[in-house]
């Protein structure tokens, strides 16, 4: 085995034990090829052979699986709000806004031959009635984007969930 092909079977050890992300994968690699080639580098200077120089900076810088077990140690684990559980404050406020836009759609197809008055305020109060969801909708859209940069953005999409909420159970409280 040659001495390059050494240091790619350590690298192909490394890469099979890794745990974290594409990208990640990929600097580690480069990291650790560039490392041990240093360090034989360094061997060399100090009058080792190539070989020798290869074989001490491999041992120097342990198993692979000991090195890839350090890294997959330090990188963070899975977002636990990817997927369907990021969006999950928007349930409320989607469900509120999709009830009301219902409920203004299936009053129109009563609507044949023009409009009484009692028929238009009904129409402009469900009307009226899809804007706050939509809002807070929109609010929580943007609140979920924005806790991908920063995680406290979180507890904004919970408070448009829990402000469409409010807006569902207030007209019911007894006054």
């Amino acid at each position: 085995m040659t001495d390059d092909q050494r240091i790619d079977t350590y690298l192909q050890h490394l890469r099979a034990s890794l745990e974290v992300p594409r990208s990640e994968r990929a600097r580690v690699i480069e990291e650790i090829e560039h490392h041990l080639r240093d360090a034989s580098l360094d061997h060399q200077r100090h009058g080792r052979s190539q070989r020798q120089a290869i074989a001490l900076a491999i041992d120097e810088l342990g198993a692979p699986e000991d090195v890839a077990a350090a890294f997959n140690d330090a990188a963070p684990g899975p977002d636990p709000r990817r997927g369907i559980a990021r969006w999950l404050p928007l349930v409320v406020p989607l469900t509120l806004l999709a009830a009301r836009l219902g409920a203004l759609a299936w009053s129109t197809t009563f609507l044949v031959g023009g409009t009484t008055t009692g028929e238009r305020t009904l129409q402009t109060a469900y009307a009226r009635a899809c804007i706050t969801p939509a809002l807070l909708s929109i609010v929580g859209v943007w609140a979920i984007r924005s806790a991908d940069r920063d995680p406290r953005w979180r507890r904004l999409a919970w408070a448009c969930s829990a402000a469409a909420i409010v807006v569902v159970v207030a007209p019911h409280l007894p006054t």
